[in-house]
């Protein structure tokens, strides 16, 4: 017995020598969201983070990194680092815009990290867009055709979703087969100081789960988001309430399809990146088309009444 107890104390210690770290492999993550006809003024560049370390820009930004950006393989310039962020870069260029059709990349090395690059190819914008007010079966007037028009949409507030929407939106499909990518549309809230969306709900928790979708309590006064892949249909939960709102519509490139298609399996240990030897994304929108903005105002008919 004596000498089974050696043994087993010796492997036992043979193990713990022979453990191997088990650190994860250090990688620079990218995140740069672009937009055509645009400046280039914000890169996240990060490193992937260590037990118990806070996970923000400032903890684990990384500086110190060069950084180029090619136009169909053509260098553009090199990136500058901010001087009050840490790893936020920028291209001191202000002539500098992204054009549709063109193939963009990024170069990123550091002396403590692999060298990670990526790719991607700058959409073209929605083509022919009709914006129409469902109930009343008018033509929305865009942004583009007239600043100073605003539209008034009409609506009642409910606990659950209406099978009608407020606003259709249709547009010539082939505009993103171009891109192999994604219809976008943004809601921004004019007046984000007096946002008051439950005035009419007693209970939050009552409220249809899609309603809720967009009306946590921690995201009022924020701008909304959502996909599609052909006509685009909005819902008076979509907007803030009885507000002001600026609608713009994007094309996205093929990378930010396949983002958001992988982040919606359920497995983030599967949600897609175009950096090769590193992760994030790089992707690039597109909303200078004719008719991509709106502006409408959201009246609320309980309350009118």
């Amino acid at each position: 017995m004596k000498y089974l107890i050696i043994i087993l104390f010796a492997i036992l210690l043979f193990s713990c020598s022979e453990t191997t770290d088990t650190k994860p492999e250090k990688k620079m993550t990218v995140y740069c969201y672009a937009e055509a006809d645009s400046t280039f003024d914000r890169l996240s560049l990060t490193r992937n983070a260590d037990f118990n370390e806070l996970i923000t820009q400032e903890v684990l930004g990384i500086s110190g990194a060069e950084i180029k950006l090619f136009e169909n393989e053509t260098e553009i310039g090199l990136l500058k680092e901010s001087e009050v962020e840490n790893g936020i870069y920028f291209l001191d260029n202000q002539e500098f815009k992204f054009v549709a059709g063109n193939e963009y990349e990024l170069k990123v090395t550091h002396p403590d990290f692999p060298y990670v690059s990526a790719r991607t190819v700058c959409p073209f914008p929605l083509d022919d867009i009709i914006a129409k007010d469902v109930s009343s079966n008018s033509i929305l007037e865009s942004y583009e055709d007239n600043p100073l028009a605003v539209d008034t949409l009409e609506y009642y507030p409910s606990i659950e979703v209406s099978e009608d929407p407020l606003l259709f939106f249709n547009f010539d499909e082939s505009s993103l087969d171009k891109n192999n990518g994604i219809a976008m549309i943004k809601y921004i809230p004019l007046d984000r100081d007096s946002i008051n969306f439950l005035e009419h709900f007693d209970d939050f928790d009552d409220l249809d789960i899609s309603v809720r979708a967009f009306k946590w309590e921690e995201l009022y006064g924020k701008d909304n988001y959502n996909f599609f892949i052909s006509y685009v249909k909005t819902w008076w939960y979509e907007f803030y309430c009885a507000k002001d709102h600026f609608i713009v519509l994007s094309a996205t490139d093929e990378a930010y399809a396949n983002y958001i298609e992988s982040s919606h399996n359920g497995n983030n240990l599967d949600v897609y990146t175009n950096v090769e030897n590193g992760k994030g994304l790089f992707t690039i929108k597109n909303s200078t088309g004719a008719k991509n903005r709106y502006r409408v105002y959201i009246k609320d008919m309980k309350t009118d009444d």
